[in-house]
């Protein structure tokens, strides 16, 4: 309709903007403070797009109170700031005026003392670390103890331009790993764009500490990732699930893949028991637990496959996010804090089912059989072991489970929108990776150019 508002889009969201569960947060850095100052607000909104509008009404509010004309005597400013008209908040005009005439870059072009990256590191990293997940805090570290310290520890923060940043690109694609059981490869590409997104954000960082006078100006380099097509096929799906009720099978894998017996002390680390593998013959009954214990790990693949969630949210999934009467899943990723709701299938009511059947009143819904919930480790044994007897043997990761997920959905035409909201992403972008149609799928291209056509 024509004059009709155009919404905007809100795949990328702005600094200092977050909303979910109806709740809007604020964060604005007040201009002119060095970043020392920063404005925050929380408010409730009906939808995303009420809440952008009522960020953006809060950032004017913001730069009003810079430009406006004084409300206090004009000897009150300082370094050419303007304070705040009258109808703004008292204290809020105090504060900023009080921040404009302490900011380290009040009327300069850098800070008045220049420090190193890697000084800069020494002093904030922790603190940097401190603000996001353990796990995530750990890629940090590793990105800037591999990469970034030994390419910029040296460097003035000041002499950080994007030039700089390509050249640093171009050293991570011909870097080739000294270590020795990766020696000789050349970085991945997720790896290459994670170095300059850490590095991006330290940067920002640094820049907001009042450390760095100006950002890099120019857009911020990054390699194009390869779409991975790992995705498991129905039939290796199918040969998958059904490793679990392979017994024969089971008993005839290679020693190395043989479950745990008897302990003896190990020869390079004397106080450590070690563990043997193979030690037990194919028919004794510890071969035979051993493999009722894989085989009551079923229900975990299942749900994984038919829910497409992270590993950690899998094996951490509890029961007071399923609801078997209305058949729903509903999890807050641990990964984005975003809630997902998932619809749960015939196949994966019918594991839960049977995981609550055997349930001992605990809050997870995978436990062993002492009611501990399932361990990473464990998890990623009993994937391989299920790949070997499949003979699955090129490569297929557990998050593959997650890819196949998207993958089936958007094969039966489901729409992004609602793939996005089941895997719990925060843009349809990053679902466009995951959600691939196959082959069968794209015949359909040919089936509705050929309608309609005339023969001959």
């Amino acid at each position: 309709m024509r004059g009709a508002a155009v919404p905007r889009l809100t795949t990328e969201r702005p600094v200092g903007f977050s909303f979910a569960d109806g709740k809007a947060r604020f964060e604005v850095v007040v201009p002119k403070t060095g970043g020392r100052v920063r404005r925050r607000r929380t408010v409730v909104a009906g939808s995303e797009q009420e809440a952008l509008d009522r960020f953006e009404a809060f950032r004017q509010e913001v730069l009003d109170a810079i430009r406006a004309k004084p409300a206090d005597p004009p000897e009150a400013t300082t370094a050419g700031a303007v304070l705040v008209s009258p109808v703004l908040d008292e204290t809020f005009k105090r504060e900023i005026l009080s921040a404009i005439r302490s900011a380290p870059l009040a009327g300069q072009g850098r800070p008045p003392k220049e420090i190193t990256f890697g000084a800069y590191l020494d002093r904030h990293l922790d603190a940097v670390c401190g603000r996001v997940k353990p796990r995530t805090a750990t890629s940090y570290r590793q990105y800037v103890r591999n990469h970034l310290r030994p390419y910029f520890g040296q460097t003035l923060l000041s002499e950080i331009t994007m030039a700089v940043v390509r050249d640093f690109q171009g050293h991570l694609v011909a870097y080739l790993s000294p270590h020795g059981r990766w020696k000789g490869r050349p970085l991945s590409v997720s790896t290459m764009n994670g170095c300059l997104a850490v590095l991006r954000l330290l940067v920002r960082d640094a820049y907001e500490r009042g450390l760095l006078g100006a950002l890099p100006r120019g857009r911020w380099p990054s390699k194009r990732i390869e779409l991975l097509r790992l995705e498991a096929t129905e039939d290796e799906r199918e040969r998958f699930l059904a490793a679990f009720d392979d017994g024969s099978g089971f008993r005839r894998l290679k020693r190395a893949l043989r479950p745990r017996g008897k302990r003896r002390g190990g020869n390079r680390f004397p106080g450590r028991a070690k563990t043997l593998r193979g030690s037990w013959p194919q028919g004794h009954p510890a071969t035979m637990a051993a493999f009722e214990r894989f085989r009551a790990l079923r229900p975990l693949y299942v749900v994984g496959f038919e829910t497409g969630l992270r590993r950690g949210d899998l094996l951490g999934l509890q029961w007071s996010s399923v609801d078997l009467d209305q058949g729903l899943i509903r999890v807050t990723m641990q990964k984005t804090g975003r809630v997902a709701t998932i619809p749960m299938s015939a196949a994966c009511e019918e594991a839960l089912r049977l995981c609550h059947a055997r349930d001992r009143g605990g809050a997870f819904v995978f436990t062993d059989g002492k009611g501990r919930p399932i361990s990473e480790a464990i998890f990623a044994l009993a994937f391989s072991t299920a790949k070997v007897l499949a003979g699955i043997s090129r490569r297929l990761r557990p998050h593959d489970m997650r890819h196949t997920f998207a993958s089936r959905l958007a094969s039966e035409a489901v729409s992004l929108q609602v793939i996005s909201a089941a895997l719990g992403h925060s843009t349809i972008t990053l679902t466009q990776r995951y959600a691939k149609p196959d082959e069968t799928s794209l015949r359909q291209v040919t089936v509705a150019l050929n309608r309609g056509r005339r023969p001959g």
